[in-house]
């Protein structure tokens, strides 16, 4: 009888043993489940990671475009207006160098005007004199 219980103790032994060398197993492949998860977990949130800052990137690559065509849009702008206003500019120089001209000519014919209307009233004044003076002298 012995023997059988020293067998059946050694069989629950060897049963103990392995089930404690299953058992080790089994936690070491839960630990390297684990570890596999959280590689896996932390090489997921990297990829996110990289997404978002490619996202960021062209988000911001967006608006310096934007901003730049606004830059431009806003410089072309600025630079029609001058255009416009070199134009009035110049139209206004132009009118007002053409009123000068027109003064200078109305100027120039108001006074041969008036040297005609002087002269036409010397000779008016110079033949009612001689006209006096002779109508003067045959009456003597």
């Amino acid at each position: 009888m012995e023997t059988k219980c020293t067998s059946q103790t050694n069989n629950r032994e060897d049963s103990n043993i392995h089930s404690t060398k299953k058992l080790g197993k089994i936690n070491n492949m839960r630990k390297e489940w684990k570890e596999s998860n959280s590689v896996k977990k932390e090489a997921n949130r990297q990829i996110r990671i990289q997404d978002n800052l490619r996202r960021i990137e062209e988000t911001v690559r967006r608006a310096d475009n934007r901003n730049k065509s606004q830059q431009q849009e806003q410089q072309q702008s600025q630079n029609y207006k001058h255009q416009i206003q070199a134009q009035e500019l110049e139209i206004i120089t132009a009118d007002d160098s053409n009123r000068s001209t027109t003064l200078t000519t109305g100027q120039q014919q108001q006074q041969q005007q008036s040297q005609k209307c002087n002269q036409e009233t010397q000779v008016e004044e110079s033949k009612t004199i001689k006209s006096t003076t002779t109508y003067l002298h045959y009456r003597v």
